[in-house]
């Protein structure tokens, strides 16, 4: 039986196990649980957040996650909730990933949130998630681009129709 549990701040070794088999799984760089814990472990202690796991009463392990990070929005006055990561094992797909959807809804609620935002890894099952995001009715807000800059080695905006032709140093 899977039950959705909170982690609390000092607790966030509940997740290297999970974090790091789902970290291997997307393949986006090397792992590193000192990271994991300690950012997790921070942001929770600093802001208003939750994170929840599906916990495998039986063996202990943590078959899925998700955590929020609450803030307020930029341009509204809107309160929101934003999912920083969510993963569920291929091994517990099934309805595990929308019972901890549906469990964030309410925590998020309970904080005060108006709207929660989903944010996608893009990987090989980003359509299926989208899919259900859609079923569960959400919709597709803003696209997120993102580069790692610190191995830039040439300029990005060279032959850039975006670039001022008039300023070239200027950003777009």
């Amino acid at each position: 039986m899977t039950e959705i549990v909170d982690v609390r701040p000092g607790q966030m070794g509940m997740l290297l196990e999970g974090g790091e088999r789902y970290h291997q799984m997307i393949d986006i760089g090397e792992w590193n649980p000192v990271v994991f814990e300690n950012t997790w472990d921070s942001l929770m202690r600093a802001t208003s957040s939750f994170v929840l796991v599906g916990l495998n009463k039986e063996t202990g392990k943590v078959e899925g996650g998700l955590g929020c990070v609450m803030s307020a929005a930029h341009s509204t006055s809107e309160m929101l909730a934003t999912v920083g990561f969510w993963f569920v094992h291929p091994e517990h797909r099934g309805n595990l990933g929308a019972r901890l959807l549906i469990e964030a809804e309410q925590r998020a609620i309970d904080m005060g949130a108006d709207r929660l935002n989903v944010v996608l890894t893009m990987t090989s099952g980003t359509p299926k998630i989208a899919a259900s995001l859609k079923r569960h009715g959400y919709r597709p807000f803003e696209i997120v681009y993102t580069r790692l800059v610190t191995e830039v080695d040439e300029d990005p905006t060279e032959g850039d129709p975006l670039r001022h032709a008039e300023n070239p140093e200027s950003p777009a």
